[in-house]
């Protein structure tokens, strides 16, 4: 915690204080623990975004590999819940059991919200391309 709070008061000190760094810089010990859970979270749990997104954005042709990718995503996310000792690696140390739950929450509604958006998207009527996306593979 030492670290990030060093970081945004160096920050605040080399540049012009702009909102983000002044919002950081008010965070109590509290909601910056809090903050560390959200980040690792996405660190950890988001990493096949991250290589999604790399594969999509690539300049060699990728629609051949896209619904495996997409299938992928979707099978990763599906369990719409995280168990307290699944979310347990995701938690600063120091953490009271309140904030763990709180967490926990945040993480189910996290995975939740992704798994029905891919849902969406993946449906025959989801998207105007996808039906193609789903044969491709087939040539």
């Amino acid at each position: 915690m030492d670290t990030f709070i060093s970081f945004v008061q160096e920050e605040m000190q080399h540049k012009a204080a702009c909102d983000s760094l002044a919002y950081l810089a008010d965070l109590t010990s509290d909601q910056i623990m809090f903050l560390r859970g959200e980040m690792n979270f996405i660190l950890r749990k988001c990493e096949d975004f991250v290589t999604a997104t790399d594969l999509f954005q690539s300049q060699s042709p990728v629609a051949v590999k896209a619904w495996y990718k997409l299938e992928s995503l979707q099978t990763s996310f599906s369990d719409s819940g995280i168990t307290m000792r699944e979310a347990e690696q995701f938690f600063p140390e120091d953490m009271t059991s309140a904030q763990k739950y709180s967490l926990q929450a945040l993480y189910c509604q996290a995975i939740s919200a992704v798994a029905m958006k891919l849902g969406k998207y993946m449906h025959p009527e989801g998207q105007p391309g996808i039906q193609f996306l789903q044969a491709l593979p087939i040539f």
